[in-house]
């Protein structure tokens, strides 16, 4: 497996579930070592021929996963079992991509509400650059979509 990160993670995970990956991963012959860094728990989880890590923040009863370097099949296997790593990972995936489109949806309706405005007013080079502007935020659409 291809090493893989994960940026930009904010996933739940409770104590019992990080104790059964540690129980499960040992049991698999990796070993783990613990780290601290910027306030950020970091979990390395290895053996001969991979290296691991994920990051947590402390939070009140439970860690969020913020980061994830994978690159060994078997801990993204132990992770799927214990806290659906792959799913959740495409869950806030989606709600990111949910989130930017409505974030260009608002824009734009905004400046065709003033392009209305500007073309009643018949100010042409306004008209020009608020159209110039809404097919930027048609293709950053595009993208998001």
């Amino acid at each position: 497996m291809q090493t893989k990160k994960y940026h930009h993670l904010s996933i739940h995970v409770e104590k019992k579930q990080l104790d059964q990956l540690i129980r499960n991963v040992l049991a698999d012959d990796f070993r783990i070592f613990w780290g601290f860094n910027s306030g950020k728990m970091i979990l390395n989880i290895y053996n001969t021929t991979s290296n691991n890590q994920l990051s947590f923040l402390r939070h009140k009863g439970y860690l969020e996963l913020t980061y994830a370097e994978l690159n060994c099949q078997d801990i993204l296997s132990h992770l799927n079992h214990q806290i659906s790593f792959l799913y959740k990972v495409d869950r806030e995936h989606e709600e990111n991509q949910k989130q930017q489109q409505n974030e260009v949806y608002e824009q734009i309706d905004l400046f065709l509400a003033e392009l209305h405005d500007c073309m009643k007013k018949d100010d042409q080079k306004r008209v020009s650059e608020i159209k110039e502007k809404l097919l930027i935020l048609h293709e950053q659409l595009e993208k998001v979509t």
